[in-house]
């Protein structure tokens, strides 16, 4: 059947938000041959009714659901390869009816615009709102999330606007427990890095704490994300904060060790650095020559029983 669909898809595809749904009720398989169809048929259903599959997106789809951001993200990369979708993706975010739907002012109705158009310096200076974004980043919908989620990755690359959102990094952490975690991530390395340590020391611990679910996320970019910025967060410890950071480190040893072993090398590759990381951290000269030469038989013999 949706193979009729992709060979006439004006004739099948006219109840855009009944589609949608059937797409999000079907991508949850683990036949890589059926989701790779079904995006198919969402590309297929965006290019013809664009404003339709947008609007829809936004207001028919369950906005908790971990289907719907990736359904979003299809929908985006679609428009950043075609003028005729952003310019429909910029109108929809320029429609008054989801200021009620989002219970957001058209100033923030706004913003969401600017995190889709080209990112000039002017467009970021208006993009650059702290407060408009912290109540952005407070709303329970993936792809506004997503879309403020990406502005803000946009203003952590400039080092005089990362220093601008610093405080939003509490907000952007609370993120975390949405599906797409990946940018939050980004967001923090990028402002820990701009801001140094000093600045960025009142939230490191909470942020480490918050980083420990994802090492074993089933996405492994963000368990990639997450446990580099583990290793970045216990680099920006300070001194005074050392004594309750090492609690978390020792949480992590476990974790880290086991992801070694993960089949996807970029994982794998990145426990091993944050180990070190973990071993410079507590002091322990044992454990960061075997985690440097990677023997987890021997490293897993330098960790405290109690672990």
């Amino acid at each position: 059947m949706l193979d009729m669909v992709l060979q006439d898809p004006t004739s099948w595809l006219m109840d855009v938000p009944e589609t949608l749904e059937f797409i999000q009720r079907n991508l949850g398989s683990n036949s890589a041959s059926l989701q790779q169809t079904l995006f198919s048929v969402l590309g297929v259903l965006t290019i013809h009714f664009p404003r339709d599959v947008l609007m829809s997106v936004l207001t028919d789809l369950p906005h908790s659901d971990s289907t719907t951001p990736e359904i979003w993200k299809r929908i985006l990369s679609l428009a950043e390869n075609s003028e005729c979708i952003l310019d429909v993706l910029c109108s929809v975010l320029q429609d008054q009816e989801l200021c009620g739907i989002f219970n957001i002012t058209p100033a923030e109705l706004d913003l969401l615009q600017l995190t889709v158009v080209h990112p000039t310096e002017e467009n970021l200076q208006e993009l650059c709102k702290p407060a408009l974004l912290q109540r952005l980043l407070k709303i329970e919908s993936l792809p506004v999330l997503w879309l403020v989620l990406r502005g803000l990755v946009l203003l952590s690359e400039r080092p005089e606007m990362a220093i601008g959102i610093r405080d939003l990094l509490p907000d952007v952490m609370k993120t975390l427990r949405f599906a797409n975690t990946s940018k939050a991530s980004k967001i923090s390395r990028n402002v820990m890095t701009h801001v140094g340590k000093r600045e960025a020391h009142p939230i490191v611990v909470e942020l480490a704490e918050k980083l420990l679910p994802l090492f074993s996320h089933v996405s492994s970019e963000v368990q990639v994300g997450s446990i580099l910025l583990f290793k970045d967060v216990m680099e920006a410890v300070v001194w005074w904060q050392k004594r309750n950071m090492r609690k978390t480190v020792h949480r992590g040893l476990l974790p880290l060790l086991f992801q070694m072993s993960d089949e996807t090398p970029s994982v794998a590759e990145a426990s091993g650095e944050a180990l070190v990381c973990c071993a410079k951290f507590l002091k322990w000269k044992e454990l960061k020559r075997q985690a440097k030469r990677k023997g987890k038989m021997e490293i897993k013999e330098c960790l405290p029983s109690s672990l």
